[in-house]
């Protein structure tokens, strides 16, 4: 549907865009998230067997694309600020990112909802882009080690031959 009424809907999420960045409210109906359980293998022996699937509000699938637990918000915004971005927005992300209200739905039973403090949408283009900002200023500390960041992960590779204490050093600074 919404594609074939894209040119009718495209004003209107315009607008409801446009009032959501500038009353820095994001509506929590668009941002309730229900997962699926979806089995990786078959049979299914444990938990571990299904790999959690994000139902997100279509409205909102234009921020769509991978889930990034690990994102504080209020960390986020603080980076965002000191690299300039204008209150306003700071403040759209901070309320995209929190009280995000989440259930798991398997069959025809779900759960009760919570809402999740960390993170950000599970499936969420934003998430990428988010994540890395947060991570910007994380570079090695010592030359013997490489930082390695992906979209959604950092790896630290330490090239030592018998005294680990920079690559462990390395670990705890990126951890903190």
């Amino acid at each position: 549907m919404l594609r074939d009424c894209a040119e009718q809907l495209a004003d209107v999420f315009t607008d409801i865009f446009n009032i959501s960045l500038s009353s820095a409210v994001v509506p929590t109906c668009l941002k309730t998230t229900t997962i699926i359980p979806v089995p990786k293998k078959s049979p299914v022996s444990c938990l571990n067997d299904y790999c959690p699937v994000a139902l997100t509000p279509n409205i909102m699938k234009c921020f769509e694309s991978s889930a990034f637990n690990t994102i504080i918000p209020q960390h986020l915004t603080e980076k965002l600020s000191l690299l300039g971005a204008n209150t306003s927005l700071c403040n759209w992300i901070l309320d995209f990112l929190t009280g995000i209200p989440q259930s798991v739905r398997i069959g025809n039973s779900t759960s009760s909802t919570t809402t999740l403090i960390t993170g950000a949408p599970q499936v969420c283009v934003l998430s990428s882009l988010l994540f890395t900002l947060l991570t910007h200023d994380c570079v090695e500390m010592h030359s013997s080690n490489h930082l390695i960041k992906f979209a959604d992960d950092t790896s630290v590779v330490g090239h030592s031959k018998n005294d680990e204490s920079a690559y462990r050093e390395e670990v705890q600074q990126l951890t903190a």
